[in-house]
């Protein structure tokens, strides 16, 4: 399940400085974006999305149970 832990990985990838928050279910704005991964399961060693367990491919997920994930930027 999408947690915080996940949230921090995706930030720290995309070159945020940390995660501030994730949401899942109903807390996520909805998007017309096909899921292409579910059961992420990230751990603190894991360096980016693609070391995280998980299962590929577009997965038939039903409404309101995508994730997303706030993320700090980084200070100049």
């Amino acid at each position: 399940m999408w947690d915080i832990t996940d949230a921090q990985v995706i930030c720290r990838q995309l070159g945020f400085k940390n995660a501030i928050a994730e949401f899942t279910g109903s807390d996520v704005e909805e998007s017309k974006l096909p899921f292409l991964m579910s059961e992420v399961s990230c751990t603190e060693q894991d360096s980016e999305l693609a070391s995280c367990a998980r299962t590929d491919g577009e997965v038939d997920c039903p409404d309101g149970v995508g994730a997303q994930a706030l993320c700090e930027p980084c200070k100049k």
